[in-house]
């Protein structure tokens, strides 16, 4: 139990510090990713002002299920267009066409966008459709970047739907019409003949009327013959519906044998695909692993079946609604055959009425033509004038007829709702375009600082310390830089000063730049770094005995040479013997910094055996701490540091000294440190935050690891205080340079109480 609880504690530690990290990467990088927000941002609104407006119209429909009165036929056919395929029918070609050629009829056709675009017909693209749930509505809505153009596009959407489905519905009337209008025309030329002749008979006869008794008898034969017409123009009525009904039902057949068509269907086969699976699964299950059929993976599995099968059956009804152009087609299919059903038995009873008016026009001929031969020919043409005169005016009655029927059959939809001129864009979504560009533009910052960060070889925190280098880490060393009002300062005093004042001046100048900070501001926090490296060297030291001390670094310019002589002040500091030796025999510092001849130094102590120890210390200016510099530059540093002569160097300090510092140069560029590592008791490594490799430490280890060494501990110099210290560190580092320039007065820089310290002292 206890090791869970701590196995959870560490690994909510893990997730602390990968957020901590992530935020300083963040944190490092944060002009990249504001600079990334501003152009992304700047860019999107730049294109949400430029891009083209969109304004969208819609008009609204009503499907109407509602059985339509037929005036001319007792079966009417009843229509069964559904949302679905009305959506279809909307998007068709026709319908398209038709809206484009009601458009070029507006007045404001030649403002519009369509017209400079000389398109044929409507885009589909722009066209919208969308039904309203458990409502016959349907909301038709097309887009444009011309607001007047969408709203009148919506409507004319409408209207054209409205038109094509009309138009469909009225197809059976119009057929007969059409053929009632043919044989109108055929009677009327009969009709006009008949007149005309009997008109000429009786001018050339002189002869113009008859009997009373043939009178009697031409308009009985008339009357029977024009019956026996009537019938026989709805017979043939007749078989024009049978005929087109059957060629709707031939429609609706092909529509049933074309099955591989709809199978085809990438939706089909993509659900049919799913239903084969499932239903795999489910055998599988049962035969090869003895699963119960109440199993609850068996069930789930048949749910699933249930579903799928579901979908598969909407989607082939769709796929043949669409086709058939009824929702339901055998529904329809069984209209028609109906429909067929009663116009033949209608046909039949029109055939036998033909039949018998037949007979009876056949014994009016036979009773003509008992008539006496004068009266024969002008009965036969004043019969043959009222037949043609009565049939004409029933065919005009039944084409009148016809033409009302087909207007009075309407489509089952009508306009509910008009469209508006709309005042507002739908595009572009100017805050959702902003959000988006502000969230992109975080996207890309984020990134760009992830990736900058992946690129970047140099440490740069404690973190990277922790996971690169890998050695404790005995001190961070702040990286405080006197200001430039603080150099100002120093120099306007030196333009006042004179003689040894101003000498003094320009020494205090020089010590701040040498960052000899552990005397000269004891109680700086920046000192206190160093008393903080120096306890964690107490704490490894063994007790009693002196103690030996190198520090290198990897590469050149990582202050090891600064923070050797802090770490030499801070111990002589505890009252204990310090020996500082230059041991960087090819780029010496300690000798200038501390203002002292580098001639008679260790490079001498190590060529003229001659030379005692005693003979190569110099004192410094501050108290228990003794230098022994470079020496004049010799031709081979590594033979010499690694003679014997080096190791009795050192034995011979340590009698004399309680710690003895020696100053090596960079691993990477020399083999002196190398040298130095088994000569020691410890070495240590510093790293500049900011500037040291990660390859190059790692280099460094390995190189150390070649000889059987390895580091004591290692050095962060150059911390940047405000950025990488959190909580007690950070306050720490506040708060000791509050206290310890409290005595600046109120309203005065810090910095520059601190300055007149240094003067102070010296």
């Amino acid at each position: 139990m206890d090791n869970k609880v701590l196995n959870h504690h560490q690994n909510i530690n893990e997730q602390e510090i990968d957020l901590i990290g992530y935020a300083r990467i963040f944190l490092k990088y944060k002009w990249v990713i504001i600079i990334s927000m501003v152009i992304v941002s700047l860019a999107t609104y730049l294109y949400t002002r430029r891009v083209t407006r969109i304004y969208k119209a819609s008009s609204r429909i009503l499907l109407e299920t509602k059985k339509q009165t037929d005036i001319f036929f007792a079966n009417p056919m009843v229509s069964n267009t559904t949302i679905n395929n009305t959506i279809e029918i909307i998007k068709s070609k026709p319908v398209l066409e038709r809206t484009y050629q009601l458009l070029k009829k507006e007045p404001e056709f030649a403002r519009l966008p369509l017209a400079a675009e000389e398109r044929t017909r409507v885009s589909l693209r722009n066209v919208e459709t969308e039904s309203k749930r458990d409502t016959d509505i349907l909301t038709i809505s097309y887009s444009s970047e011309s607001p007047l153009e969408a709203s009148i596009v919506s409507n004319l959407l409408a209207q054209a739907l409205i038109d094509q489905i009309t138009q469909y519905e009225r197809a059976e009337l119009n057929n007969i019409r059409d053929f009632l209008e043919g044989q109108v025309e055929i009677v009327s030329s009969r009709l006009r003949v008949a007149e005309e002749d009997l008109r000429m008979y009786k001018i050339d006869r002189g002869v113009s009327l008859l009997s009373e008794e043939t009178k009697g008898l031409i308009s009985r034969a008339s009357d029977v013959e024009a019956a026996y017409e009537e019938a026989l123009t709805q017979q043939k009525i007749l078989t024009q519906q049978i005929e087109y009904l059957e060629k709707e039902l031939n429609k609706q057949d092909d529509q049933f044998v074309d099955v591989t068509s709809i199978i085809t269907s990438s939706i089909v086969e993509q659900l049919r695909a799913e239903v084969v699976a499932i239903q795999t699964r489910i055998t599988n299950l049962i035969t090869k692993n003895d699963y119960p059929l109440t199993h609850p993976e068996i069930v789930q599995l048949n749910k699933q079946l249930e579903t799928a099968k579901t979908n598969l059956n909407k989607e082939v009804q769709k796929i043949v609604a669409v086709r058939s152009g009824s929702a339901d087609p055998l529904a329809y299919r069984g209209s028609l055959t109906e429909q067929i059903a009663n116009a033949l038995i209608s046909l039949n009873i029109a055939e036998s009425k033909v039949n018998a008016l037949k007979n009876s026009v056949e014994d009016y001929n036979a009773q003509m033509s008992l008539l006496p031969d004068k009266e024969v020919e002008l009965a036969r043409l004043e019969r043959s004038f009222y037949i043609n005169e009565k049939i004409h005016t029933m065919l005009v009655e039944k084409y009148e007829d016809s033409k009302i029927a087909v207007q009075a059959r309407l489509a089952n939809i009508r306009l509910l709702e008009e469209s508006s001129i709309p005042e507002n864009p739908i595009k572009p979504n100017k805050k959702l375009n902003y959000l988006v560009g502000l969230v992109i533009g975080l996207a890309v910052g984020v990134s760009l600082s992830l990736t900058l960060n992946a690129l970047d070889t140099k440490i740069h925190t404690l973190d990277d310390m922790q996971r690169f280098v890998e050695l404790p880490i005995f001190g961070t060393i702040p990286n405080i830089k006197v200001s430039e009002s603080d150099q100002e300062e120093i120099l306007e005093q030196m333009k006042k000063a004179q003689g040894e004042e101003r000498l003094e001046l320009f020494e205090t100048q020089s010590l701040i730049e040498a960052r000899l900070i552990s005397h000269y501001a004891p109680k700086s926090p920046m000192s206190e770094s160093y008393r903080t490296l120096r306890t964690n060297i107490l704490a490894r030291k063994k007790e009693g005995s002196p103690t030996s001390i190198s520090l290198t670094s990897s590469a050149p310019k990582e202050g090891k040479t600064t923070t050797i002589i802090n770490l030499a002040i801070t111990l002589a500091q505890t009252e204990s013997k310090v020996a500082l030796v230059d041991l960087d025999l090819r780029r010496p510092m300690i000798a200038k910094i501390f203002n002292l001849e580098k001639d008679n130094g260790v490079s001498d102590y190590l060529i003229d055996t001659s030379l005692s120890v005693d003979d190569i210390i110099k004192m410094s200016p501050i108290p228990n701490l003794s230098i022994v510099t470079s020496g004049y530059i010799p031709p081979n540093p590594s033979e010499i540091i690694a003679s014997n002569r080096m190791d009795k160097l050192i034995a011979d300090l340590k009698e004399k000294y309680d710690y003895v510092l020696l100053d090596a140069p960079p691993v990477i560029a020399v083999t002196d440190a190398l040298i130095l590592a088994k000569k020691v008791d410890m070495m240590l490594l510093v790293v500049k935050i900011g500037q040291t490799e990660k390859d190059i430490v790692k280099r460094t280890k390995e190189l150390m690891s070649n000889i059987g060494a390895s580091f004591t501990g290692a050095i962060a110099n150059g911390i940047e205080a405000h950025k990488y210290y959190r909580g007690y560190s950070y306050y720490y580092y506040y708060y000791s340079n509050y206290y310890y320039y409290d005595e600046a007065k109120p309203g005065k820089d810090p910095k520059r109480s601190y300055i007149r310290k240094f003067l102070r002292k010296n």
